[in-house]
C-alpha cells in the first residue's frame, strides 16, 4: 500500500498517483503516539489468512478506514477499475461473474456481447452454434 503511493520505482506508482489515490494520515504517520502500523492494525485487524490481501472497496477512494477490507483475488478481480459491468436480470455483473452465474465461458460471452454486439439476454440464451451462425443472434 505505502509503496504504491510513495515509491516512484513501484510498478503501479504512476497508476495510483495519476488517479490521486492517497493513504490516510492515521495509517501513514500514526496518531497520538501510536505508530502508523498499530493504527492500521487497530482499524483493519490482522490479515485473516494468506488467501486475502488489502483491497479498496471504492476503487477511486483512498486507503482509509471504511474503504478497505481483506479480500480474495477473485473478489479483487471483480472490483477492478477496468471492469465492464453488464446488467442481467436486474443485477450488475463483471464478465467473469456473469460467466460463473450462467455457466458459460467468459470469453464466449465477451465475444458475443462486446465484439458481435449481441443483447445480453440473447448472448446467454442462444445455444452455441458452429460456423457463422455463432456470430449473430437467431431472428
Amino acid at each position: 500500500m505505502i509503496q504504491r503511493i510513495t515509491n516512484p520505482a513501484a510498478t503501479a506508482y504512476d497508476h495510483y498517483r495519476k488517479r490521486g489515490i492517497t493513504i490516510c494520515d492515521r495509517w501513514r504517520y500514526g496518531e497520538n503516539g501510536v505508530s502508523a502500523f498499530e493504527c492500521f492494525l487497530a482499524d483493519m485487524g490482522e490479515r485473516p489468512s494468506r488467501a486475502v490481501t488489502l483491497e479498496r472497496i471504492n476503487n477511486d477512494g483512498n486507503y482509509e478506514p471504511g474503504n478497505c477490507r481483506w479480500a480474495t483475488r477473485r473478489e479483487q478481480g471483480n472490483n477492478r477499475s477496468t471492469n465492464i459491468l453488464i446488467e442481467y436480470q436486474g443485477q450488475k455483473f463483471t464478465f467473469a461473474e456473469l460467466a460463473r452465474h450462467v455457466g458459460l465461458p467468459k470469453e464466449f460471452l465477451r465475444h458475443r456481447i462486446l465484439r458481435a454486439g449481441w443483447p445480453v439476454e440473447a448472448a446467454i440464451s442462444e445455444p452455441k452454434q458452429q460456423g457463422s451462425k455463432a456470430h449473430s443472434p437467431a431472428t
